[in-house]
């Protein structure tokens, strides 16, 4: 009896360790498409933050859209998650919006900015514009929960 070949058991120990091989690379494959979401709407997100602190430093410093009209929220106005940052002082009336901030097709980014006179300087204005993706989150004041956030200081010269 001196057969060459595979035993069964060697076959099914194989087939064992070539399915957990297979099952591993299938959860990395989850994870980087879930990564790769991700990566996709902080772009986004970015992108019409960006836009939006653009348009802002393009305008007067009355314009109606840098005025602090929640002087309340000024300690926190950098962080979302702190119960005195709502209301917030602006929000854009598309919301939520689309990748390109219209009001077309798949809305998932909500867009809302702040603003603090006299900050850091008198006749300065911080402004910070947040966008918003992602499931609603209880402890965030039902906003999403995934944020960006992009400032900068127009005025005071």
């Amino acid at each position: 009896m001196n057969q060459k070949g595979f035993t069964l058991i060697e076959v099914m120990i194989a087939i064992v360790i070539l399915s957990v091989g297979l099952l591993a690379l299938a959860q990395m494959q989850i994870f980087a498409m879930n990564g790769n979401l991700f990566a996709s709407n902080m772009t986004v997100a970015s992108t019409l933050a960006q836009d939006k602190l653009e348009e802002l430093k393009g305008v007067i410093l009355d314009d109606p859209d840098l005025m602090d009209t929640n002087p309340a929220n000024n300690g926190s106005i950098f962080d979302p998650r702190i119960a005195s940052f709502y209301p917030p002082d602006h929000e854009d009336p598309n919301n939520p919006i689309n990748e390109s901030g219209g009001t077309t097709g798949l809305r998932r980014y909500t867009r809302l900015w702040n603003i603090a006179d006299d900050t850091p300087t008198e006749g300065a204005k911080t402004v910070v514009v947040f966008v918003f993706w992602g499931s609603p989150n209880p402890a965030n004041n039902n906003l999403p929960q995934h944020y960006v956030s992009v400032s900068t200081i127009v005025g005071g010269e």
